[in-house]
């Protein structure tokens, strides 16, 4: 190789190095915007500080086989946790400020969601068949709190509810008419157990009273009372 065939090659290699070094640096600035690394007095490295949008997090042993992400959007932050078959089964979010857990079945319907109401703070835990609510706890605005079993149409069939003054359990129909009603509370002061017509009227009624104590009475087909323990017309004294 003659001195100018070698000048040309060396010239040529220093053109190559200059481009990768001008990618690299390229690539350097681009990596500094997100990643940053904080230095104690000693100019030792002490932390490391990420900054991106979605981190992904793969199968240590199958590498394209996603196994969670964590992300940012314009919404709130978001967790979701994936299965083998790469399905999301778990979310965690806090989506325009609603604080929120769900666990998905294996065809991604809802099957447990737990949140906080962002306006008053409030939390709720639901429990779903695969995506038909079924059984519901919360707490409710008076400050009771409340557990409730319904069907796929939302409303209660039992409903549970405590409060300061009261503690309650209803029975309700396919009509939504409250059956059965025991209540911690009565116009005596003691416990009363009262069995309902399907209209929802009074038929049975387990209570108290002041001078007899334990009091059953049985309604008519007209609300009137047509026998009770003690008889008819001590309760009317």
């Amino acid at each position: 190789m003659t001195d100018t065939e070698e000048i040309a090659s060396l010239r040529a290699e220093l053109a190559q190095i200059r481009k990768e070094t001008d990618l690299l640096k390229r690539d350097m600035r681009a990596l500094t915007r997100f990643i940053t690394i904080e230095y104690d007095d000693d100019q030792q490295p002490t932390n490391i500080n990420l900054r991106c949008c979605v981190l992904s997090f793969a199968h240590p042993e199958v590498p394209g086989r996603m196994q969670m992400f964590m992300g940012a959007t314009s919404e709130g932050p978001f967790i979701s946790l994936w299965d083998s078959k790469e399905k999301g089964r778990v979310f965690l979010s806090v989506e325009k400020d609603d604080p929120r857990i769900t666990l998905h079945t294996a065809e991604l319907k809802d099957a447990v969601v737990l949140r906080a109401d962002p306006a008053d703070g409030r939390g709720l835990i639901a429990a779903l068949d695969n995506g038909q609510p079924r059984a519901l706890i919360k707490a409710a605005p008076d400050g009771a709190g409340v557990v409730a079993c319904v069907h796929d149409d939302g409303n209660s069939r039992v409903f549970l509810r405590g409060s300061e003054d009261e503690g309650s359990l209803h029975v309700v129909s396919m009509d939504m008419k409250s059956v059965i009603k025991l209540t911690s509370t009565s116009r005596a002061g003691g416990g009363t157990l009262t069995l309902n017509t399907p209209a929802g009227n009074p038929a049975v009624i387990l209570g108290y009273e002041p001078k007899f104590g334990g009091c059953v009475i049985v309604n008519n087909a007209e609300g009137k009372i047509a026998a009770s323990l003690p008889d008819p017309d001590k309760l009317r004294e």
